[in-house]
């Protein structure tokens, strides 16, 4: 909304910008914006001492920005985001093209572990949407907090499916340095973690403050899981942002296990817009550098184009199909170029080979596969959700569990049991699926 009387438009993800026909005049814009500001009383105002408002409306699973003067010339102004219904998740990913299914695999089992994480990218690349889709890689099993100002990870979708998660609200940073009722985000962060041991997802770290509190965290209490996302377009360019924008020693950077950087890519001038993984980096904490793990090939075309592993000589690390790959018969076949230093770090605590990680990894890549693959096949778009990807995740892990002797996992028998249960655990959806559309036919 640009002003009073001026057309409504709406920003398309694959049309542009696309005006309408309507328009709202000063009196149907000033009675939606009070009925959006009453939403937030009373922590926040929208007045000519409060011109710009960023706030959540929950029911609608919309994000609301407002501006009056004087940060406008008299105008209202105001954009509105609506968000998802649940969040994505690995098998969506796949079918995107976003990542490779040996980088599923591998992203599930360092998160699972409580690697801490820094998703990169520029605005609009898809930071939040990935951060949350690995809290399905975390399971029930772990206390998860998200610190948002903006509620966008949707904590009722998880916590319906038995997550123990707990949303808490702190300053936005369009506000920092004033006087709210709302606690800081460095504060809150502590506050939480004194409680006890959590997984703190920090989503939209965007001032000073809430830069130099994140690291802070991450260098004075050593191993905590902090997942937290950023702007930013390259490695080289956290760096210099953290030293000469920040004011902290790029060092404060090695604390973070992993760096992820998410990028908007395009074929050609009317190509459609693809969100990759371009690169991926764990910190060397011993020697102080950061290892390319992961190296995304842009090509002329998407099906062409790759996300390399850097650490794997084996092909099928950086395959875009692992269909005809079995863990059990890659276990004496791994070939390495180095080992991952943040993954080294936690086969370290646990005394479980590096190797066995990894096979681990390549299990779970294929299993999102199979589901992907799965959903096509049976134009059953609900097979990728949130429910059944849980369900085969929840069962894999359980069996990780049954058939792990020694810090060595069967996986020959884990395959055949896996099949099997796969197969009735589509079966089963299948059935409830025409159940439920031969329903919404008859209504």
């Amino acid at each position: 909304v640009d002003g009073e009387n001026t057309p409504l438009y709406i920003e398309h993800a694959r049309f542009g910008l696309c005006h309408t026909l309507m328009r709202y005049n000063r009196d149907l814009l000033d009675d939606s914006f009070r009925n959006i500001v009453s939403l937030t009383h009373p922590l926040r105002k929208f007045d000519s001492q409060n011109p710009v408002l960023d706030v959540q409306i929950t029911r609608l699973g919309m994000r609301a920005h407002l501006q009056r003067e004087p940060a406008t010339f008299g105008p209202l102004q105001g954009s509105f985001r609506l968000f998802r219904e649940s969040p994505f998740t690995y098998p969506e990913y796949l079918l995107c093209g976003s990542f490779s299914p040996f980088y599923a695999g591998y992203d599930d089992v360092m998160t699972r572990l409580g690697c801490s994480v820094g998703v990169m990218g520029l605005k609009g690349t898809g930071k939040t949407s990935f951060t949350a889709a690995k809290i399905l890689a975390i399971g029930t099993s772990k206390r998860i907090i998200p610190v948002q100002d903006i509620e966008e990870i949707p904590v009722t979708a998880y916590r319906k499916r038995g997550f123990h998660i707990a949303s808490v609200r702190v300053q936005s940073s369009d506000v920092e340095g004033a006087t709210t009722q709302e606690v800081d985000l460095v504060a809150m962060a502590n506050a939480l973690l004194r409680v006890g041991e959590a997984c703190l997802i920090i989503n939209e770290v965007r001032s000073r403050t809430a830069v130099q509190g994140v690291l802070n965290i991450l260098n004075t209490q050593p191993g905590v899981f902090l997942l937290y996302n950023l702007h930013a377009q390259s490695l080289h360019d956290v760096r210099d942002r953290v030293e000469l924008v920040f004011g902290m020693p790029a060092s404060s950077l090695f604390a973070t296990d992993r760096f992820s950087f998410i990028q908007k890519i395009s074929f050609g001038r009317a190509g459609s817009n693809y969100r990759v993984i371009e690169n991926e980096f764990e910190t060397d904490q011993a020697e102080h550098k950061f290892v390319e793990i992961f190296q995304f090939e842009h090509k002329d075309a998407m099906e062409n184009s790759q996300l390399k592993c850097s650490f794997l000589r084996n092909p099928e690390a950086s395959a875009r199909d692992l269909s005809k790959v079995n863990a059990s018969s890659l276990a004496k076949s791994l070939d390495f170029n180095y080992v991952p230093p943040a993954l080294e770090r936690r086969a370290k605590r646990t005394g479980t080979p590096v190797n066995e990680y990894v096979l681990e990894a390549f299990f779970k890549g294929r299993m999102y596969q199979e589901i992907t693959a799965a959903s096509k096949k049976l134009s059953n778009p609900y097979l990728r959700g949130m429910d059944f990807v849980l369900k085969c995740n929840s069962f894999v892990n359980n069996k990780l569990k049954e058939y792990e002797k020694d810090h060595a996992v069967d996986y020959r028998t884990l395959e055949k049991e896996w099949a099997e249960a796969f197969r009735q655990m589509l079966a089963e959806e299948t059935r409830n699926f025409q159940s439920a559309s031969a329903a919404r036919s008859a209504e």
